[in-house]
């Protein structure tokens, strides 16, 4: 399960590709996986490199760690180099060491990219191409822009990215829901541009491209919502009776 941007809801796995324990990439037990003779060199640290490689590789790519690019940096044909954008400017006042030494040792014109990049492509079950702005972060890593598609929560380190289904304050007593749009940057806080999804005040969320849009300090962030097309919202078993204690919502699509 996870967030599909492309679609704008919680996609869930498919009874066929979990019959056939399908990779992304593959239907019904055949073809190749999305990262199948991909080498992906990985520079995010050491805690989340040990999440994410096995991840990669069981999507069928070979993955270059930041302490084999120190031993051996001549040795491997990069395809793709992730980096968590969180961690790189302006988020940060300069770039982590690890980070700027591993650019160093990256041939020139390999595409730096984001981890989303990686998490979507999973999502979509398909290779997500490298030339998205939403991915790229080239223009952070050299210092040319200020635009950022994610921040890290300073409460509670969490990541909230654009595009992002989130429940936030509106006062002491007022809480709604909504996507992010767009994240403004003011100095070293954020504000964030939110679409709103209506409520009926219970499991139903009304998705409309034309419904307002306000701006929030990202100190109103309460954590994100698990957002399902109706379908699948209704084969859950599991959504708590009282809608105010959920975070699982049931997707009305209005056109915009």
């Amino acid at each position: 399960i996870g967030l599909d941007l492309s679609k704008g809801y919680f996609v869930l796995q498919r009874a066929s590709n979990a019959k056939h324990w399908n990779r992304p990439g593959c239907v019904k037990g055949k073809g190749r996986p999305i990262f199948d003779n991909m080498t992906i060199a990985l520079v995010i640290g050491n805690g989340p490199t040990e999440q994410w490689a096995p991840i990669l590789r069981a999507c069928g790519a070979t993955v270059v760690t930041f302490s084999d690019l120190q031993k051996s940096p001549n040795n491997f044909d990069i395809d793709c180099c992730l980096f968590n954008a969180i961690t790189l400017p302006p988020h940060s006042i300069s770039l982590p060491v690890h980070v700027s030494q591993a650019i160093k040792r990256v041939a020139e014109g390999v595409p730096f990219l984001d981890l989303a990049w990686a998490h979507q492509s999973i999502i979509q079950r398909k290779r997500l191409n490298y030339d998205d702005p939403r991915y790229s972060v080239s223009n952070q890593i050299s210092g040319k822009s200020d635009t950022v598609f994610a921040i890290r929560h300073k409460n509670d380190n969490a990541r909230y990215e654009v595009g992002d289904l989130v429940q936030f304050s509106r006062g002491p007593k007022s809480t709604s829901h909504g996507r992010i749009a767009v994240i403004l940057r003011s100095g070293r806080s954020c504000k964030l541009e939110i679409q709103l999804l209506d409520s009926d005040g219970g499991f139903d969320l009304v998705d409309c491209q034309s419904s307002a849009k306000i701006v929030v300090d990202e100190k109103s962030l309460q954590g994100n919502l698990v957002f399902l097309c109706s379908q699948d919202f209704h084969r859950l078993g599991y959504v708590p009776s009282d809608p105010t204690r959920s975070n699982i919502f049931n997707r009305v699509e209005l056109p915009g």
